[in-house]
């Protein structure tokens, strides 16, 4: 799991730089719509990637020890090992999803009238300030009770183009998967801020999109438009869309004035080379990965203790651990159970015999934590 965990944060530091320099560089021949796929193609190359890791030939083998013919000796009270950093990852991840789930639950308790836009549906709620998309299923356009005093009818079919663009591309599902990334790596600043350029492409995309084959008196009511929008501020929700603040705001309007002629050939220059250097990035990491354990070295073994009540009962067993090397001292911890072939009465005092015998074990330190090793302790009576 850890394995995993630092081949995806890699691969997306190292992504979210590379989109970065497209934007920066080709943006006026590709456009935003193009960028904003890209974009997409972060949680497709991490999905692939680790599936290639897990699909990849094993050279590190479980560590599996041979059954053992033990004494009787009094099993001793088991106290696992905990890692402070996975502790601190998950409450860092749980805090994070916990502001999701209140802006959920708010958004669900909203009520007012619900009127048509056209082939949307809207809800007018005194709770919103600012025009802005929810959901994804079925989403619905949120207006303020005073839409009407502050648009004029233009400019409202202006915004609902707008979110209709929203509603098709189903951004606010791309939003959700985006900000999971974030919660996952919340701990890095930079997908922090790439989160934040990914909500400022997404706009950017649609502008483009409803500003597509249009004139230019056409290109200044849409700024109109949007600068009556942006006059009600709001978080940047995952769980809807929305229209930014001032310095958002500024770059959207310098963008609809800029706007270029868009090149094919631009774009699929760019994605080839995209493709070839996300894609030799994920299969070198996957590789190294997946070969670069040959597997731990064991320096030391302790003999576990036979639990009397089982050697009364003449009762063997067999139980595999799973667990991780520590990178320094080759300590293990994490110790977890995988299997316990003993009868059921006497599993426990197996698994607390086989676990206090694992963590007197030592092997050679290898510089990095090592994951998900399996050894297997057999109960054996001796005759």
């Amino acid at each position: 799991m850890t394995e995993y965990l630092l081949l995806a944060h890699w691969l997306t530091t190292f992504f979210l730089l590379l989109v970065w320099c497209i934007e920066k560089i080709a943006h006026r021949w590709t456009g935003y719509r193009f960028i904003y796929r890209l974009y997409a193609g972060l949680p497709l190359l991490l999905c692939l990637t680790i599936l290639m890791q897990a699909n990849a030939p094993l050279t590190r083998v479980p560590d599996i020890m041979a059954s053992l013919s033990v004494a009787n000796t009094a099993p001793v009270v088991v106290i696992r090992h905990v890692n402070i950093l996975q502790w601190i990852w998950i409450a860092g991840v749980a805090f994070v999803l916990a502001g999701v789930v209140r802006e959920w639950r708010t958004l669900a308790r909203l009520s007012g009238e619900r009127i048509k836009l056209g082939a949307m549906d809207a809800l007018i709620a005194k709770e919103i300030n600012g025009p802005c998309l929810k959901g994804f299923l079925r989403p619905v356009i949120l207006l303020p009770e005073n839409y009407r005093k502050k648009f004029d009818a233009g400019q409202l079919e202006l915004i609902v183009a707008h979110e209709r663009v929203h509603a098709r591309r189903m951004d606010n599902l791309w939003n959700v998967i985006a900000f999971g990334i974030r919660a996952i790596f919340w701990f890095n600043p930079l997908v922090w801020f790439g989160y934040h350029r990914f909500r400022l492409v997404q706009e950017l995309s649609c502008d483009e999109t409803v500003l597509a084959n249009q004139p230019a008196n056409v290109s200044l009511a849409y700024a109109r438009a949007l600068l009556a929008a942006s006059a009600f501020q709001h978080a940047k929700q995952p769980l809807c869309t929305y229209y930014g603040d001032k310095e958002m705001m500024l770059q959207r309007m310098h963008c609809i004035k800029t706007a270029g002629r868009i090149s094919k050939g631009v774009q699929r220059l760019v994605l080839c080379m995209a493709l070839m250097i996300s894609g030799s990035f994920a299969a070198i990491a996957a590789t190294d990965v997946s070969s670069g354990d040959a597997g731990p070295v064991r320096k030391t073994t302790v003999q576990p203790k036979y639990p009397p009540a089982a050697i009364e009962a003449k009762a063997e067993a067999g139980v595999i651990l799973e667990f991780d090397i520590d990178a320094n001292e080759g300590r293990p911890f994490d110790i977890r159970v995988v299997e316990n072939t003993g009868p059921e009465a006497y599993r426990e005092d197996f698994n607390q015999a086989a676990i206090d015998s694992l963590k007197q074990w030592r092997w050679e330190p290898s510089g990095r934590v090592q994951t998900d090793v399996r050894s297997k302790i057999g109960f054996k009576l001796g005759k």
